[in-house]
């Protein structure tokens, strides 16, 4: 890898001091190496104040905290909204979406603060997103951020729990239908079809990256790159268009057959929402909610036909909406 991107310099290089003889002259090669390192560099650097992420410890003081806040306030740092989703708690990004729902079925006050606002004055503990500051420290991963939450006494007593099984044999199928939400249908019906296939690419382009030039054009395609080689090691990007379609098409089959006639996926007689539906509503609502802009992907037309799911997903839209 490093042999191609000097290959890469080397060939700019070359292409550059022709241009610069007039002008450098004996020199025109070192300043054209000079220039195609600066440009590198501030493409990097264009790359990360994008992403809004990095690693190490954050400052212990919220910087999006009024005095005037609830002290209870979980500030929840995510992407961007779906469009057309800004009254609802959803984020491209269905694992910020799962902490929003959480908090919002709890009633706990949050903050949502979109990577416009925090890149640069956070440092996710992780290198990823979601994470939230609560209580003047940052707890990163969706999975730790709702355990966290849940086991707190204190916000217990004014926001009470979700309803939950008692039965051992719910719990489990909740686990696992949680792991396959988020272990296998994401990277098949989310990040694949968004990203990999042209439909997808062109959406995100137009939603995520604006009207700027350099973001729509240059900086997509560099997140384009590493989200292809992400899925390739990863497993996904190895199979077809058509193997990552049928993967997620039955994955939808087998979330509407666990659902049935219910009305969410929590409780056992499914009557009230638990913790389950945070998972499962964050990752189906995104998914709904970004039909208007990929017409034509095959998983969202198969999704349609899916009516429990499509209720599902507009009684949680009405549930939750601000």
């Amino acid at each position: 890898m490093l042999d191609r991107v000097l290959d890469v310099a080397r060939v700019a290089v070359a292409a550059l001091t022709p241009s610069l003889q007039p002008w450098c002259g004996p020199y025109s090669e070192n300043v054209a190496a000079g220039l195609i390192l600066g440009a590198a560099a501030l493409l990097l650097f264009a790359l990360s104040r994008l992403l809004g992420i990095g690693r190490g410890k954050a400052a212990s003081a919220c910087p999006f905290l009024l005095a005037e806040d609830d002290p209870d306030t979980v500030v929840i740092y995510g992407f961007l909204p779906v469009p057309g989703s800004k009254d609802v708690p959803l984020d491209f990004s269905p694992f910020v979406a799962k902490v929003r729902a959480y908090c919002a079925m709890r009633g706990i006050p949050t903050k949502y603060v979109s990577m416009n606002r925090h890149r640069g004055k956070i440092s996710a503990p992780l290198g990823k997103l979601p994470c939230v500051h609560f209580r003047n420290e940052l707890y990163p991963d969706s999975t730790l951020i709702l355990a966290m939450l849940d086991q707190d006494q204190a916000l217990a007593k004014k926001y009470p729990r979700l309803s939950s099984s008692s039965s051992a044999e719910k719990k489990a199928q909740d686990r696992v239908l949680v792991r396959m939400m988020e272990e296998a249908f994401y990277f098949t019906g989310m990040v694949y079809l968004r990203w990999l296939t042209d439909i997808g690419f062109s959406a995100m382009q137009r939603a995520a990256f604006g009207g700027n030039f350099l973001l729509k054009h240059v900086i997509s395609k560099i997140v384009r790159s590493q989200v292809r080689k992400s899925l390739f090691a990863q497993g996904t990007a190895r199979h077809s268009y058509e193997n990552n379609v049928a993967f997620a098409k039955a994955d939808v089959d087998a979330f509407s057959q666990i659902l049935g006639e219910r009305m969410y996926f929590g409780s056992e007689d499914g009557s009230s929402p638990g913790n389950i539906d945070a998972t499962m509503y964050g990752f189906l609502g995104s998914i709904v909610a970004d039909m208007h802009m990929m017409e034509g992907c095959p998983l969202r037309e198969h999704l349609k036909t899916k009516r429990n799911l499509m209720s599902y997903a507009e009684r949680m839209n009405n549930k939750l909406r601000f």
